[in-house]
């Protein structure tokens, strides 16, 4: 039976959705967060984003209707009470005048439900009234129906609560005066046409009877009874014009001026205390732009508004329920891919969320005010902020990751506290390089090849390990970069990639002290060869920089200096020494470290002739060296081409002196006629010269 492929295996599947999962988690969680907060966990998000393209949105003019308020000037005028219904022979009279001066219809906004027992004169005057002007719309009304005990109804229907038969009979139309309003009392939602009222198949807004009766398109074109709509503002509270009630009974308002105010417009007539009398209670809405004037607009007047909206065709749409999810996962998705790509430049990926919220809110705002649209667009806002935390998250995270891979990496070429130090500064570790005076130091153990043959590689590397830990002690100690370990040699430079205004200084204590730990080390390695090492200190421009990337950091440097000193470690074999360093280095320490002059240098690739000074060890072996090196000195005076004095017989005499090297060197004649400078190596190396000058590039002598 053939296994089962791998793309098919569960833990192969399970770890391809884990991939999948962390590479799209924050497409996933935008998207996410909006498709929640469409919920009606969202709808405070929602309203609000309903509500603030109004508060930038240009007031329009409106010439189509009117206002007649039912206000306290006028309860105080005509002598109407606070706590009943107003006399209806003044309606009647006021329907007389409205239709003298030409108004095209005339709302009420008031039910006049019952019959006035008290006064049926009053009734007759108004029911002839409605007649006679024919261009009467009448409010209704309607309330939920409580069912009895006895019988379960699971959904209560509505029950009408009509005008006064006489008044249904004689006006041109009726509908209910019901206004939707949300939690915090603004309407929003355009007033429903009911299809649930008891005894009626249809049962009209009070905006919708008024629309129908003046003639609007949208209202006669069958199919969108049901339709939902939403309010569109045509600015704050007090927008559409509004006379008192008693204004028109005033003796010196003659019958022109009430032709100025109600000639072809549409009359809506209503409190701004109460529905029917004072004291039933305020009839006040909040409007989108309450929470900024705090003022409320009685009604009567949304009552107007959405009559306009009607006529006009200019109500609001909400954008249908799946393009608006279709919206927010593509945003979400969109929106954190893109700041994921770019919160690597913090400034880019703030410009970048910026601008796509205010891409949304300016969208938002020009669909309200040029297309009649809105949609939840402050969730979508929301979604950018999520992707753009979400970003920032995951980019520390990273980099926190990429911050621990440097330190580790660090911690092989740097002291902790140098580290500490770098990673506070992450431009240098952007790959590239630069230029600048830098230190190096090379060092190698002697005859490591032939120690190598005799170990096992598990002892080999025991060895090492320890040799490495007491050698890098010295590089550590004076802030250098340990740019390489190959094998059994060291590469470290001073001055990169942290300055050091005493490199020099530095890269000449580091040598010295490496020699130190080690003479420390070499006696805990009883019974096992001993690692001799060599070193070369150079000074000099190098090219610098990471060659790595911003998450390795391969720091290295590249140039002559780095050669010169390359060769300065080779040197060492042939001079019997142990640190070999260059004049421009050593004069930076002659006075704190001992040293001696060992000649003129010309190395292979090098055109100048090179000055190079022993690096012997700290002052307090001035006095103990300090006869053979002055014998020493006097026969690489007497090597100068000035001289006729034979050197050999002066490099002859610090044999015999205690410390003084064993083979003095002996001179180069083909250098001497060559370069017109001598160089000189040990009588024991010379032999060997010839075989190490391909790898080592030391001087022709």
């Amino acid at each position: 039976m053939n296994p089962e492929p791998a793309n098919q295996d569960p833990m192969n599947r399970a770890r391809a959705w884990l991939g999948f999962l962390r590479r799209h988690f924050g497409a996933i969680l935008a998207a996410a967060t909006g498709i929640v907060l469409l919920q009606p966990v969202g709808d405070d998000l929602a309203r609000w984003s309903y509500d603030l393209p109004f508060l930038s949105r240009r007031s329009s003019r409106v010439e189509e209707a009117v206002i007649i308020y039912l206000d306290n000037d006028s309860h105080r005028d005509l002598n109407q009470p606070y706590n009943a219904p107003w006399d209806r022979a003044l309606h009647a009279r006021l329907l007389d005048k409205l239709k003298a001066a030409g108004a095209r219809a005339v709302v009420f906004d008031i039910i006049f439900a019952e019959a006035n027992t008290n006064a049926p004169a009053s009734d007759e005057a108004l029911a002839r009234a409605i007649a006679d002007n024919g261009r009467v719309i009448l409010a209704a009304e309607w309330s939920q129906i409580k069912p009895s005990d006895e019988v379960e109804i699971k959904i209560a229907p509505l029950q009408a609560l009509m005008p006064h038969e006489p008044f249904v009979s004689a006006a041109a139309g009726w509908g209910h005066a019901k206004l939707p309003y949300d939690p915090d009392a603004v309407v929003r939602a355009f007033p429903a046409n009911e299809r649930a009222v008891s005894g009626f198949d249809f049962f009209p807004s009070l905006a919708w009877a008024a629309a129908k009766f003046a003639g609007s398109p949208t209202v006669r074109k069958p199919g969108g009874e049901h339709a939902p709509r939403w309010m569109s503002y045509y600015g704050p509270p007090g927008i559409i014009a509004a006379y008192p009630y008693s204004v028109n009974f005033l003796p010196d308002v003659p019958d022109s001026i009430l032709e100025d105010y109600y000639k072809d417009k549409v009359v809506f007539i209503g409190a701004q205390l109460s529905a029917d009398f004072s004291g039933k209670g305020k009839d006040e809405f909040a409007t989108p732009y309450s929470k900024w004037t705090r003022r409320f607009s009685p009604g009567v007047e949304i009552q107007a508004t959405a009559f306009l909206n009607l006529l006009r065709g200019d109500w609001l749409t909400r954008v249908p329920e799946l393009l608006e999810l279709v919206l927010v996962i593509f945003v979400g998705a969109f929106s954190s891919v893109a700041l994921q790509r770019t919160i690597s430049r913090r400034r880019v990926a703030e410009l970048l969320a910026l601008g796509l919220v205010v891409g949304v809110t300016v969208a938002a705002h020009l669909l309200v005010w040029k297309f009649n649209v809105w949609f939840a667009w402050l969730i979508v806002a929301i979604q950018v902020v999520v992707a753009y935390l979400w970003a920032l998250v995951r980019h520390a995270w990273a980099l926190g990751i990429q911050k621990g891979i440097l330190q580790r990496s660090l911690t092989l070429h740097l002291s902790p506290a140098r580290v500490e130090q770098l990673l506070k500064e992450p431009e240098l570790l952007k790959p590239g390089g630069r230029q600048q005076e830098v230190s190096v130091l090379f060092t190698d153990i002697a005859d490591f090849s032939k120690l190598a043959q005799r170990k096992t590689p598990e002892d080999l590397f025991k060895m090492l390990n320890g040799y490495y830990a007491a050698a890098l002690k010295g590089v550590h100690q004076t802030d250098g970069t340990v740019v390489q370990l190959i094998g059994d040699a060291i590469f470290a430079v001073w001055n990169a990639p942290l300055p050091h205004p005493d490199h020099r200084v530095r890269a000449c204590r580091a040598a010295i002290e490496l020699h130190a730990h080690l003479a420390d080390f070499e006696p805990r390695q009883a019974g096992r060869p001993q690692f001799v090492t060599r070193a070369g200190v150079h000074t000099g421009p190098a090219v610098v920089g990471n060659l790595g990337s911003q998450d390795r950091f391969e720091f290295t440097a590249i140039g002559e200096t780095v050669n010169l000193a390359s060769r300065l470690e080779g040197l060492n074999k042939h001079l019997g020494t142990s640190i070999l360093a260059t004049r421009a280095i050593q004069s930076a320490v002659e006075e704190e470290l001992t040293c001696r002059a060992v000649g003129l240098f010309q190395f292979k690739g090098f055109g100048n002739v090179v000055e190079v000074y022993e690096l012997m060890g700290r002052t307090d072996i001035a006095e103990t060296t300090r006869p053979w090196r002055a014998v020493f000195d006097e026969g690489l005076h007497l090597f100068r081409p000035a001289s006729s004095t034979p050197p050999r017989r002066s490099f002859a005499k610090p044999s015999s002196l205690a410390g003084a090297p064993t083979s003095p060197p002996r001179c180069s004649a083909r250098s001497r006629r060559r370069t017109g400078r001598h160089s000189f190596t040990s009588n024991a190396s010379r032999s060997f010269a010839s075989s190490r000058r391909r790898k080592t590039g030391a001087a022709k002598s």
